[in-house]
Protein backbone atom coordinates (compact mmCIF):
# COMPACT_ATOMS: atom_id res chain seq x y z
CA UNK A 1 0.00 0.00 0.00
CA UNK A 2 2.83 2.43 0.88
CA UNK A 3 4.56 1.61 -2.38
CA UNK A 4 1.41 2.37 -4.37
CA UNK A 5 1.01 5.70 -2.58
CA UNK A 6 4.66 6.53 -3.23
CA UNK A 7 4.31 5.74 -6.90
CA UNK A 8 1.27 7.99 -7.16
CA UNK A 9 2.99 10.77 -5.22
CA UNK A 10 6.04 10.65 -7.48
CA UNK A 11 3.94 10.57 -10.67
CA UNK A 12 5.40 7.32 -11.88
CA UNK A 13 5.18 7.65 -15.63
CA UNK A 14 8.41 5.98 -16.57
CA UNK A 15 10.65 8.44 -14.71
CA UNK A 16 10.73 6.89 -11.24
CA UNK A 17 13.23 4.27 -10.14
CA UNK A 18 13.01 1.95 -7.18
CA UNK A 19 15.52 -0.14 -5.26
CA UNK A 20 15.60 -2.37 -2.21
CA UNK A 21 18.41 -1.31 0.11
CA UNK A 22 19.29 -3.98 2.76
CA UNK A 23 21.31 -2.38 5.59
CA UNK A 24 23.21 -3.31 8.73
CA UNK A 25 24.73 -0.97 11.23
CA UNK A 26 25.34 0.25 14.71
CA UNK A 27 23.04 2.45 16.75
CA UNK A 28 23.33 4.36 19.96
CA UNK A 29 20.48 5.34 22.22
CA UNK A 30 20.39 7.94 24.96
CA UNK A 31 17.51 8.30 27.36
CA UNK A 32 16.55 11.89 28.14
CA UNK A 33 16.47 11.40 31.93
CA UNK A 34 20.00 9.91 31.95
CA UNK A 35 21.45 12.67 29.76
CA UNK A 36 19.76 15.44 31.78
CA UNK A 37 21.16 14.03 35.03
CA UNK A 38 24.72 14.34 33.67
CA UNK A 39 25.32 10.57 33.40
CA UNK A 40 25.56 10.58 29.56
CA UNK A 41 25.18 6.82 29.32
CA UNK A 42 25.03 5.38 25.81
CA UNK A 43 23.01 2.28 24.97
CA UNK A 44 24.80 0.68 22.02
CA UNK A 45 23.15 -1.76 19.66
CA UNK A 46 22.74 -3.13 16.17
CA UNK A 47 20.27 -2.65 13.34
CA UNK A 48 19.38 -5.11 10.56
CA UNK A 49 16.82 -4.30 7.90
CA UNK A 50 16.05 -2.65 4.62
CA UNK A 51 14.66 0.51 3.08
CA UNK A 52 12.73 0.70 -0.18
CA UNK A 53 13.91 3.68 -2.23
CA UNK A 54 11.44 5.10 -4.75
CA UNK A 55 12.69 8.23 -6.51
CA UNK A 56 12.29 10.34 -9.60
CA UNK A 57 14.79 12.94 -10.75
CA UNK A 58 14.22 15.21 -7.73
CA UNK A 59 12.29 13.58 -4.91
CA UNK A 60 12.58 10.36 -2.92
CA UNK A 61 10.19 8.28 -0.81
CA UNK A 62 11.88 5.76 1.50
CA UNK A 63 9.84 3.44 3.76
CA UNK A 64 11.74 0.79 5.72
CA UNK A 65 11.66 -2.11 8.14
CA UNK A 66 14.48 -2.63 10.68
CA UNK A 67 15.05 -5.05 13.56
CA UNK A 68 17.04 -3.25 16.26
CA UNK A 69 18.47 -4.30 19.57
CA UNK A 70 20.22 -2.11 22.16
CA UNK A 71 21.47 -2.48 25.71
CA UNK A 72 19.17 -1.92 28.67
CA UNK A 73 22.04 -0.77 30.86
CA UNK A 74 23.95 2.18 29.41
CA UNK A 75 27.72 2.34 29.04
CA UNK A 76 29.92 5.31 29.78
CA UNK A 77 32.88 3.91 27.82
CA UNK A 78 33.38 3.28 24.12
CA UNK A 79 35.03 -0.11 24.56
CA UNK A 80 31.84 -2.09 25.15
CA UNK A 81 30.11 -1.79 21.77
CA UNK A 82 30.20 -5.53 21.00
CA UNK A 83 29.89 -6.92 24.54
CA UNK A 84 27.12 -9.40 25.21
CA UNK A 85 24.51 -7.66 27.31
CA UNK A 86 20.80 -7.69 28.10
CA UNK A 87 18.89 -5.86 25.39
CA UNK A 88 15.62 -4.34 24.32
CA UNK A 89 14.47 -5.70 20.94
CA UNK A 90 12.30 -3.65 18.61
CA UNK A 91 10.96 -3.38 15.08
CA UNK A 92 11.34 0.11 13.61
CA UNK A 93 9.25 1.33 10.68
CA UNK A 94 10.77 4.56 9.30
CA UNK A 95 9.04 6.52 6.52
CA UNK A 96 11.09 9.30 4.96
CA UNK A 97 10.87 11.83 2.16
CA UNK A 98 13.94 13.43 0.66
CA UNK A 99 15.89 14.66 -2.31
CA UNK A 100 19.20 14.11 -4.06
CA UNK A 101 21.38 17.18 -3.65
CA UNK A 102 24.31 15.85 -5.68
CA UNK A 103 24.02 13.18 -8.36
CA UNK A 104 26.20 11.61 -11.00
CA UNK A 105 25.92 8.27 -12.85
CA UNK A 106 27.99 6.52 -10.12
CA UNK A 107 27.24 8.49 -6.95
CA UNK A 108 24.51 10.37 -5.08
CA UNK A 109 24.16 12.40 -1.94
CA UNK A 110 20.65 12.29 -0.54
CA UNK A 111 19.09 14.06 2.43
CA UNK A 112 15.83 12.94 3.98
CA UNK A 113 13.54 13.25 6.94
CA UNK A 114 10.32 11.83 8.23
CA UNK A 115 8.78 9.81 10.99
CA UNK A 116 9.09 6.37 12.47
CA UNK A 117 7.17 4.03 14.73
CA UNK A 118 9.03 1.62 17.01
CA UNK A 119 7.40 -1.57 18.30
CA UNK A 120 9.17 -3.22 21.24
CA UNK A 121 8.94 -6.98 20.74
CA UNK A 122 11.11 -8.25 23.59
CA UNK A 123 13.17 -7.43 26.66
CA UNK A 124 15.96 -9.74 27.81
CA UNK A 125 15.98 -10.89 31.44
CA UNK A 126 18.08 -8.37 33.40
CA UNK A 127 19.05 -7.13 36.86
CA UNK A 128 17.65 -3.62 36.28
CA UNK A 129 14.06 -4.74 36.85
CA UNK A 130 12.94 -3.81 33.35
CA UNK A 131 10.67 -6.31 31.64
CA UNK A 132 8.12 -6.24 28.82
CA UNK A 133 5.42 -4.99 31.22
CA UNK A 134 7.50 -1.92 32.15
CA UNK A 135 8.07 -0.58 28.64
CA UNK A 136 5.86 1.33 26.22
CA UNK A 137 5.35 -1.15 23.40
CA UNK A 138 4.72 1.49 20.69
CA UNK A 139 6.55 4.79 20.50
CA UNK A 140 6.58 7.17 17.49
CA UNK A 141 9.19 9.75 16.63
CA UNK A 142 10.97 11.66 13.87
CA UNK A 143 14.29 11.34 12.08
CA UNK A 144 16.57 13.19 9.69
CA UNK A 145 19.44 11.71 7.76
CA UNK A 146 21.85 11.73 4.87
CA UNK A 147 22.88 8.94 2.53
CA UNK A 148 25.93 8.63 0.31
CA UNK A 149 25.61 6.15 -2.52
CA UNK A 150 28.69 5.04 -4.48
CA UNK A 151 27.72 2.72 -7.31
CA UNK A 152 25.34 0.45 -5.32
CA UNK A 153 26.94 0.76 -1.87
CA UNK A 154 25.09 3.04 0.56
CA UNK A 155 26.10 4.64 3.84
CA UNK A 156 23.51 6.39 6.02
CA UNK A 157 23.77 8.61 9.08
CA UNK A 158 20.47 9.26 10.88
CA UNK A 159 19.53 11.29 13.92
CA UNK A 160 16.26 10.34 15.57
CA UNK A 161 14.12 11.38 18.51
CA UNK A 162 11.08 9.67 20.03
CA UNK A 163 7.96 11.36 21.40
CA UNK A 164 6.97 8.89 24.12
CA UNK A 165 8.88 7.49 27.04
CA UNK A 166 10.14 3.95 26.57
CA UNK A 167 10.42 2.77 30.18
CA UNK A 168 7.11 3.31 31.99
CA UNK A 169 8.56 3.39 35.52
CA UNK A 170 10.90 6.31 34.73
CA UNK A 171 9.82 9.94 34.56
CA UNK A 172 11.29 10.92 31.17
CA UNK A 173 12.79 8.02 29.25
CA UNK A 174 12.30 9.29 25.71
CA UNK A 175 15.05 8.24 23.31
CA UNK A 176 17.35 10.13 21.01
CA UNK A 177 20.50 9.11 19.21
CA UNK A 178 22.30 8.14 16.02
CA UNK A 179 22.27 5.31 13.53
CA UNK A 180 25.20 4.47 11.21
CA UNK A 181 24.10 2.05 8.49
CA UNK A 182 25.77 0.53 5.42
CA UNK A 183 24.07 -1.44 2.68
CA UNK A 184 23.75 -2.30 -0.96
CA UNK A 185 20.93 -1.16 -3.26
CA UNK A 186 19.59 -3.44 -5.97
Amino acid sequence: MLLILAMLALNVSGFAQSAINPKVGIINREFTDEADSGNMLVHFGQSYGFDMIVEDTRFMFMPGLHYQTYGIIGNDSRGSLFEKRESIHQISLPVSFGTSILASPWSKLRVYGGGHINFIVGVDKNDAGINIDRVTLVHPGWQVGAQVMLWKITADVRYYRDYRKVINVREDSTQRGWEFLVGIAF
